[in-house]
């Protein structure tokens, strides 16, 4: 049984309802759609050891209260940094509205190094890796908003990503990001901050960097441009077996069944 209480304003609502609607067929269980407050507090129709939240919260929160895990079975949820059997990690996954673009090979993209996203936290450098990334001769596409969601229409974004070869994922709010997954989808090579471990970064290749300075920086982007093809070969992949709703469906059935 599935029941979905996301809003259709989430950002998350398409992606944790597809991910829904691949649990449809699993008897006994309920999962539910649900968006916890900053405080860790949500709400149910029902509960029960047969209950599996899929579980959206703000960006800066992290916290889960406890007291709710114990009247559920096990709950999936966003920016857990430390997971265990009942408390797994969901991931953010794309924005509902960005479109999926149909795939382009390395060679038919104009843009090195793309970035498109608002002007907070770790991305107040965002100018300075830009200028060094441009005097180092890479085709360097940025775009910075003031606000959430205030830059690109979600069409001429998807777009830009699937022109680009790699994507600036840095940290936002938290260290995942909405544009990591639109980039791998995608087919970019990814640059992010370090990611908590867990099952979505565990035996992954695509660059963690805790340093953004500039020299490093330029060298990541090189690797990265030097062996393109592959890279956004990995990216897709990676998108199909971990990231895609059927794929994360397919990690909740066996941490259920284990």
């Amino acid at each position: 049984m599935i029941t979905n209480t996301l809003q259709q304003i989430w950002c998350e609502v398409a992606y944790i309802g597809a991910i829904l609607a691949h649990l449809r067929d699993i008897p006994d269980y309920h999962f539910i759609g649900t968006c916890s407050n900053s405080e860790g507090i949500f709400e149910l129709p029902e509960w029960g050891d047969h209950v599996i939240p899929l579980n959206t919260q703000p960006e800066q929160s992290t916290a889960i209260d406890p007291a709710l895990l114990a009247k559920i079975h096990s709950l999936w949820t966003q920016h857990v940094s430390n997971e265990t059997k009942k408390l797994r990690r969901l991931p953010l996954g794309p924005i509902h509205d960005v479109p999926i673009m149909p795939y382009r090979p390395p060679e038919k993209r104009s843009i090195d190094v793309f970035f498109c996203g608002q002007w907070t936290g770790a991305r107040a450098a965002v100018p300075y890796w830009r200028n060094v990334l441009k005097q180092a001769g890479f085709k360097t596409t940025v775009f910075l908003a003031r606000n959430w969601r205030s830059g690109l229409a979600p069409s001429e974004y998807a777009e830009h990503l699937m022109d680009s070869k790699v994507a600036l994922c840095p940290a936002g709010w938290n260290a995942e990001t909405h544009r990591f997954y639109e980039a791998t989808r995608s087919g970019c090579a990814v640059i992010t901050h370090p990611q908590p471990d867990s099952w979505l970064v565990r035996d992954t290749s695509f660059r963690q960097l805790s340093s953004w300075d500039g020299p490093g920086l330029v060298q990541n982007v090189r690797e990265l441009l030097d062996n393109i093809d592959q890279e956004s070969k990995t990216a897709v992949q990676l998108w199909k077996d971990r990231y895609e709703p059927a794929a994360v469906a397919k990690e909740i059935r066996n941490n259920l069944f284990s």
